[in-house]
């Protein structure tokens, strides 16, 4: 049997996994070629009479190389900002200000991958690349947290929210990767948070004493009504006893005291 029929999938979608990796494994310039290739271009064109309308098209390049033109400009002259690549390398950077400013860039491009994630209509195989790519993310967002305090930041690996930490759950067994989302629900990974979550979980004397209080130690048993009422039916009762019992019984009982 074949390999993709194996898996469960078409041959199309075989074809396409198989591409998207050997694309990935071309160096830079090679895989911008090859993903050109990908690229779609749709042309609109009005046509009357069985006649082309070309001015309107040409009316639209002039309107692009305007804007294109005004849009240099103001950059060039300080009005614009363009939009700037975020560096590879965190040691690159030598402001707090700067560094911070990429962290915030980079908190925002997790955010919107986290909530992409979740959409059901992604495949299995989108959901597995699209969770590789927010962990890679989640390791920068260390390098430059790590950045920052070196520059003489604040420590945002001990005050900084840990919302986004928090979406994502690491496996049993595997440290340091977390599963976002869909993620979780891929096949053979809901099997091991399935297994974590039936094998009794071993506790430290930490731990355990986090959720000790003075209600175990019986300080606040006066507090409780169904107790108090408990303890004086049977107080009444031994009462009940000692008042029926026989006097040789007490004599007895008062002798076995004083021994």
């Amino acid at each position: 049997m074949s390999a993709w029929k194996a898996a469960g999938i078409t041959y199309l979608q075989y074809a396409n996994i198989c591409a998207r990796t050997v694309r990935n494994a071309l160096k830079e310039d090679a895989r911008v070629a090859a993903l050109r290739r990908n690229e779609n271009n749709l042309k609109f064109q009005k046509w009357e009479n069985g006649v082309g309308k070309e001015q309107a098209r040409n009316e639209e390049k002039a309107q692009s190389m305007l804007y294109r033109f005004r849009e240099a400009q103001a950059a060039q002259l300080g009005l614009a900002k363009t939009r700037q690549r975020r560096p590879g390398f965190a040691g690159s950077v030598n402001s707090v200000t700067e560094a911070e400013m990429w962290r915030r860039d980079l908190l925002s491009e997790v955010s919107r991958k986290i909530a992409k994630i979740q959409d059901v209509s992604l495949s299995d195989y989108q959901v597995r690349d699209l969770n590789d790519e927010i962990n890679k993310l989640m390791g920068q967002k260390y390098h430059w947290e790590k950045r920052i305090v070196d520059l003489g930041g604040p420590d945002y690996r001990r005050s900084g929210p840990r919302m986004i930490s928090y979406e994502g759950r690491e496996a049993p067994g595997i440290r340091g990767y977390r599963y976002f989302g869909r993620a979780r629900d891929l096949p053979g990974v809901r099997e091991l948070f399935e297994q974590a979550a039936s094998e009794p979980v071993n506790r430290s004397i930490t731990e355990i004493n986090r959720d000790i209080d003075a209600e175990y130690y019986g300080y606040r048993d006066e507090e409780n009504e169904v107790l108090l009422e408990y303890e004086k039916a049977l107080e009444k009762e031994l009462v009940q006893k000692l008042l029926h019992a026989p006097v040789d019984s007490l004599a007895q009982s008062n002798e076995a005291a004083q021994d």
